[in-house]
């Protein structure tokens, strides 16, 4: 007999499988702090909740908050930013859409 996996660990493993796809696509911008401890915290609480994914210039945005950009770097880093955050949208969506997976029921054994 199988059973779904849980829909949250279905989440965090689309968020596994976006994310080592976005490392590979860019990994100058992984190693720019739009990494892994930024993004993961972030996408769990939506995904979690449900909520609605933000935009790529939202994420964006939230990138140039957290390093506390000025307002001429956060406009430059913003712009450049906005098409790669989108990438990874994408991916993770992409992700999300994927039939969940089945795990099999494991019976005691004795």
């Amino acid at each position: 007999m199988n059973f779904p996996i849980s829909r949250d660990r279905f989440k965090a493993r689309a968020f596994q499988q976006a994310y080592a796809l976005f490392r590979e696509r860019h990994p100058e911008w992984a190693e720019s702090l739009f990494d892994q401890p930024f993004l993961e915290p972030r996408m769990a609480l939506l995904l979690k909740d449900n909520l609605v994914l933000p935009t790529g210039l939202s994420l964006a945005s939230w990138w140039a908050d957290h390093l506390g950009l000025g307002d001429e770097q956060r406009a430059y880093w913003v712009s450049r930013l906005t098409p790669v955050a989108s990438d990874f949208l994408h991916l993770l969506r992409t992700a999300l859409q994927q039939p969940q997976p089945v795990a099999p029921l494991l019976r005691p054994q004795g």
